[in-house]
Order: C-alpha cells, then sequence, then structure tokens
C-alpha cells in the first residue's frame, strides 16, 4: 500500500510551497540537503523529520532542535500525524495531509481554540484541507526523489482572471512613444 504525505508550507497563512513525499523518511531544516528546506535562521539546519512505520503512517520527531515543534498547539518530541494535523515550526506552519492508496485514515479533528492559541495560523476544516488538496498541482521535475512541489501561490496568482494582454500592449506603446520623444528632442 503506498502512502503519500503532503505537506503545505505557510507562512503567515500564505502557502510557500506544497509537497507530496513518499519516500520513508523526509528531512525538514535550514540545511540545503534537507529534503524540504526552510530558509530561516528560526529552524534548525535538520529540525525535524517524518519517518513512515511499516503500517505506512508517518511519524514526526524532533531531531534537537532549537524551537521546537508544536503539534496542533503541542509542543512534541516525536508523535504520529495525521489528516488535517498543523505543525508549527516558529513563524512556519505545516499542513498535513495523508493520502493512502486504499483509504484515506480517519481523520484527527482540529485543534480547539482560539485563533490567538495558535499564533495567527488559520485551521482548516476537513472539508477545507479536501479542496485545498484537489487544486494542488504536482510534478515538478527539479524535485528530489520521492517529493514533489507544487506550484505556488506566486504561480497561482499568475494565472488570474486580469487583463494584463492589454496592459502589455499599453507599455509597449508607451516605451515607443518614450523612444520617439527622446530620438526628436535629442
Amino acid at each position: 500500500m503506498q502512502t503519500e504525505l503532503k505537506i503545505e508550507l505557510s507562512l503567515k497563512d500564505r502557502v510557500i510551497e506544497t509537497y507530496t513525499c513518499t519516500q520513508p523518511e523526509v528531512i525538514v531544516g535550514r540545511d540545503p540537503a534537507a529534503d524540504i528546506v526552510i530558509d530561516n535562521p528560526g529552524i534548525s539546519r535538520q529540525h525535524m523529520k517524518f519517518v513512515k512505520n511499516a503500517g505506512g503512517t508517518y511519524v514526526v520527531t524532533d531531531l534537537g532542535s532549537k524551537n521546537g515543534i508544536f503539534l496542533n498547539g503541542e509542543l512534541i518530541q516525536e508523535e504520529p500525524v495525521r489528516n488535517n494535523d498543523v505543525l508549527v515550526l516558529g513563524k512556519f506552519t505545516l499542513r498535513i495531509g495523508i493520502q493512502k492508496d486504499e483509504a484515506v485514515r480517519p481523520d484527527r479533528p482540529a485543534p480547539a481554540g482560539s485563533a490567538d492559541d495558535i499564533d495567527g495560523t488559520t485551521v482548516l476544516s476537513k472539508e477545507q484541507m479536501a479542496r485545498m488538496m484537489a487544486n494542488v498541482k504536482f510534478n515538478s521535475p527539479a524535485a528530489p526523489s520521492g517529493i514533489t512541489p507544487a506550484a505556488s501561490a506566486a504561480s497561482d496568482n499568475a494565472s488570474s482572471d486580469l487583463p494584463f494582454g492589454p496592459l502589455i500592449i499599453g507599455g509597449v506603446i508607451l516605451l515607443v512613444i518614450a523612444s520617439i520623444i527622446t530620438f526628436f528632442v535629442l
């Protein structure tokens, strides 16, 4: 049975990257050799790892980081992760999605409490997480074996419904007019 670990990396509720991991171990940290790199001084070089156990479930382990890992608002050293779990590393949020070939594991409810309890992190409902994961694009050729980053939010914004064609044409026309004026004035 193939299990996929989907990790959505966010900063201040803005998605930076989404990864799909199938390998047995995934290292997260500041080190460029990590499977998932978070280039921030608040993140340790090897901050944490996900390990797939024999049953196909994943366990997250703190690798001696200075700032720790919070799973659904609780500081942890090692815990299994489930669908819709929220990990916090400093200012960064990792939303977890787990899919198995046969069936998706039962969901753990989102942590209780106010938004203040989790420092401004938005906790998605089961339905919101399903919609978000369904809209993620996968298969980037630059990813390490077993990890597939999806298109980032910045590239999603580029495909919005704004009429950029007329703006580009207008910019080119202005550039041509400025060139002509410059030529005749000088």
